[in-house]
């Protein structure tokens, strides 16, 4: 809604309250910003789970993210210092969810105590 009063010119209130003048459906804001993030639709793409191996995959990939990952807006990040369980959730990344490579970014960061 802000990006039409923009484009209009006009304030946010004016728009909602076209909106609900003529009873146009308003997406909740999570939703429309996902939409807005993701215009080729969803960014996974999980595939069909077929042998025990991806199964295995799976399972250990969305427990690392529950166990290890940060829960951000528009991101799936997990941190930890070993690499094999960085390796891990790259292949889960890659092979289960199907991640174009472009959209796999490393980071580091470093604290001194």
């Amino acid at each position: 809604m802000a990006e039409i009063a923009e484009a209009l010119n006009c304030s946010v209130n004016k728009v909602v309250y076209w909106m609900n003048r003529h009873a146009i459906p308003r997406r909740h804001r999570d939703e429309a910003s996902y939409v807005k993030h993701n215009p080729e639709g969803d960014p996974f793409k999980i595939k069909n789970l077929e042998t025990d191996e991806e199964r295995a995959l799976f399972h250990l990939g969305v427990g690392l993210y529950i166990g290890e990952g940060t829960k951000s807006r528009h991101r799936v990040s997990i941190s930890n210092t070993d690499p094999q369980v960085i390796r891990a959730f790259l292949r889960f990344l890659r092979q289960i969810c199907q991640v174009e490579e472009k959209k796999i970014l490393p980071g580091l960061i470093s604290l001194m105590m």
